[in-house]
């Protein structure tokens, strides 16, 4: 493979009508390809998807924004607006893993924490406190979940990076003393130098989007000089974050590449080392 997009959503309704020309596309340019799921249904395509195409894996997951009842989610790409309500989803932990055990099934995710809907949460069926902990508390699960089946973890971290290092602190000790790391990515990392510095003191990985590429994304941008290109992960988070020159459209796999030479031209590198190292560390970390 010459290049992976460590995190897209082929699994999503914007995809339906053409996903076999969008993955032939990457197929083209000799791509890998991780289908993340957020919920039970969509982990289940994810997983679907994967073991029909060679080159594509799957990771499983439950989305925080998933644990609340009535959420209202909209995007438009290309004019078009797609939307859904969540359903207030519980962590079955016994039907996630039988999803593990499933081929192609590489990591755990995307889950995490997500405080950026507490200003639209309208606490339909929690308090804002309780949907903060409930948070907490199903990712704890999830973080003994991904350990139990030896699998990394996807994270999903908007506007709480500092409580997250929190829990990983004590997840990593588990009441024992002993620390034992968790393996994952942080996923569209937006957070700044010191919380990028504290995430990968924990040996994690960091997962960088065409957000990168967006003229206001200074602050972002040097945070990608600093971080060594060996913690590096590329990805689209398609349908959604289009590179730059493709802002407003539906995004896809093959626009990673925006991604990559994004960072070739911050480290001042070649997009070729750019290619072959972020390649080598996700195939490490999700041991392709």
């Amino acid at each position: 493979m010459q290049l992976i997009d460590s995190h897209c959503h082929l699994n999503f309704a914007p995809y339906q009508k053409d996903r076999a020309e969008v993955i032939l596309r990457a197929q083209k340019q000799n791509m890998g390809l991780i289908i993340v799921g957020t919920n039970y249904q969509t982990s289940q395509e994810a997983v679907r998807i994967a073991q029909e195409h060679e080159n594509i894996w799957a990771a499983i997951g439950l989305h925080p924004i998933h644990l609340a009842q009535d959420l209202e989610e909209k995007d438009s790409f290309d004019k078009q607006e797609y939307k859904f309500t969540t359903k207030a989803e519980k962590f079955d932990k016994r039907r996630y893993f039988e999803l593990a055990r499933q081929v192609k099934v590489v990591a755990i995710g995307e889950s995490g924490l997500d405080y950026f809907h507490l200003k639209n949460y309208c606490g339909k069926d929690l308090t804002e406190t309780e949907y903060v902990a409930l948070q907490k508390e199903t990712l704890y699960e999830i973080l003994g979940f991904s350990r139990e089946v030896k699998k990394p973890l996807i994270f999903h971290c908007r506007d709480s990076y500092d409580d997250l290092l929190e829990l990983l602190a004590e997840f990593d000790h588990n009441g024992t003393g002993v620390e034992e790391k968790v393996r994952g990515v942080v996923h569209c990392f937006t957070g700044n130098l010191e919380q990028a510095e504290k995430i990968l003191t924990q040996g994690l990985y960091l997962g960088f989007t065409g957000i990168i590429t967006f003229p206001n994304a200074q602050a972002l941008q040097a945070v990608v000089k600093h971080v060594p290109l060996n913690r590096i992960l590329i990805e689209t988070d398609a349908p959604y974050l289009a590179p730059q020159p493709k802002r407003g459209q539906r995004n896809e796999p093959l626009y990673v590449q925006y991604v990559a030479s994004k960072i070739a031209e911050l480290k001042n590198i070649s997009l070729t080392e750019v290619y072959a190292q972020t390649t080598k560390n996700a195939t490490a970390l999700f041991n392709l």
